[in-house]
């Protein structure tokens, strides 16, 4: 695709974050109302250690790629910005096609998001089994389907390769006729998607657990600090509701208050980011 394409569809997805921002997020006089210093600066600081793991995390996944670090920062802060902010995961669209171009590979790009989206869900599920919020009810509704989605896609892959095998060895016998030509040219592509989900999984697959590990039990953590220094009675009750509602995608005040810290934070990096790649151009010139 031209990069006047690229151009348009980013500035399409900036200007709904946008929105979307200033209808939700116009008052944060009002959504901080009765937050102490000591929670936002603990909040401020969850947000820049979980989202550098979580660019890290990546940005280890984009090896072999060749996207500089400094492209894929920028990239991250601006995708994380519209990932949080736009509904029904929007944003992973967004990101996957905004990577797939900066990498020439959109299959490619796809495969390495879902993989770390997916790298980011197992480690939630594994750290809620150690977690006393894992008793509520509503956490444990949502814990359910995010455990039967994970067990799925854990079969289909382990399956695929036998899968794979026999139908294409049947299309192969049955004829060549157009729709079996179709039927092979969509087996072939979903081969290409195994192929390079398999190349990450097996040679990035544990860091990018253990990395997801290390962002969620950060977030966790600095949620059970600021209960701590909100003097909240219920930290089970304090976090669960966070958690709750992260999985679920809607909206506590804890969870609203989290995204306005990460949009802002993200903002701030990007620009910092803009003004030295800047800085750099014409030093080099």
């Amino acid at each position: 695709m031209s990069k006047k394409v690229y151009y348009a569809v980013n500035a399409a997805f900036l200007a709904a974050a946008a929105l979307l921002f200033y209808y939700f997020y116009r008052d944060p006089c009002a959504l901080f109302a009765g937050f102490d210093t000591d929670g936002i600066v603990l909040m401020a600081g969850a947000a820049v250690t979980v989202h550098l793991l979580k660019a890290f995390r990546l940005y280890f996944a984009l090896l072999g790629c060749g996207m500089s670090l400094r492209a894929h920062l920028k990239q991250y802060c601006k995708a994380a910005v519209i990932r949080v902010l736009l509904p029904f995961k929007t944003g992973e669209f967004f990101q996957m096609y905004c990577y797939g171009h900066n990498i020439k590979n959109y299959l490619r790009g796809a495969v390495i998001v879902l993989t770390d989206r997916f790298a980011d869900t197992l480690a939630l599920v594994t750290l809620l089994l150690f977690l006393p919020a894992f008793g509520n009810s509503k956490t444990a509704g949502v814990y359910i389907i995010f455990v039967s989605f994970i067990v799925l896609v854990v079969f289909i892959y382990a399956a695929f390769p036998s899968i794979h095998k026999y139908w294409k060895s049947y299309l192969i016998k049955s004829g060549t006729g157009t729709q079996t030509l179709t039927a092979l040219k969509i087996l072939g592509y979903l081969n290409r998607l195994y192929g390079e989900m398999s190349e990450i999984i097996t040679g990035k697959g544990i860091i990018l657990y253990i990395l997801s590990l290390c962002a969620w039990i950060t977030e966790i953590g600095c949620m059970f600090l600021i209960n701590r220094a909100e003097n909240t009675n219920d930290a089970v009750g304090f976090v669960s509701g966070y958690l709750n509602a992260a999985m679920r995608g809607s909206g506590s005040v804890l969870l609203l208050r989290f995204i306005f810290v990460s949009v802002i934070t993200m903002a701030v990096f990007y620009a910092i980011l803009e003004i030295f790649t800047l800085i750099c151009g014409r030093k080099d010139r």
